[in-house]
């Protein structure tokens, strides 16, 4: 399986997250994908380059290191992170016109993202 399929995969963990609105720790994602944490980091770059290009709040906000209760990634650094926290727990994730992204979506986003 591609980290693309697996974003896919991780998107619809993040989303019933953000819908019942509770915050994810990187162990509790490995937990629950048995991912490990550091197998995570390009899975969840991938679903926020895709966030980021479609104007989606930033998804993977809401998973966060335990012991700083922030996300690991530098793209949250000066990020008001508790807005963009409440803006990803009041979007309404299973409206978007072109449904749940597929890995090839990500793939897309990946190759366009800029570094």
């Amino acid at each position: 399986m591609t980290n693309f399929e697996r974003s896919a995969q991780f998107w619809a963990l993040l989303v019933q997250a953000a819908r019942t609105q509770n915050v994810l720790s990187y162990e509790q994602v490995e937990r629950m994908t048995g991912i490990p944490r550091f197998g995570q980091t390009q899975i969840l770059a991938n679903i926020l380059d895709y966030c980021q290009q479609k104007g989606l709040p930033r998804l993977t906000c809401i998973v966060i290191e335990k012991a700083t209760g922030m996300p690991a990634s530098d793209d949250f650094q000066g990020l008001d992170l508790s807005a963009e926290i409440r803006r990803v727990f009041v979007y309404d994730w299973l409206s978007l016109p072109s449904g749940a992204p597929q890995a090839s979506d990500f793939e897309n986003a990946a190759s366009t993202a800029t570094v």
